[in-house]
């Protein structure tokens, strides 16, 4: 992407953690977006954070909204 703009709100929802074991944790939940055109967006987050040198890094991420409604 050559550009990007920040959302106007942005905000974490029923986020939960799941170890994989002592290097490795799989965070889901949600988070709304509200883009400068004023509709809130929700999208589902998936993550998995490996610990590398002591520091938990995202290793992999897939954020996704639902099918678009009819009226949409």
């Amino acid at each position: 992407m050559t550009q990007w703009s920040a959302p106007t709100a942005f905000d974490w929802r029923n986020l939960s953690y799941e170890p994989l074991g002592p290097d490795a944790i799989v965070v889901t939940g949600l988070f709304d977006w509200k883009p400068e055109s004023g509709k809130n967006l929700t999208y589902s987050y998936t993550g998995l954070l490996i610990r590398e040198n002591g520091d938990l890094r995202i290793r992999l991420e897939d954020e996704s909204t639902g099918p678009p409604t009819a009226l949409e």
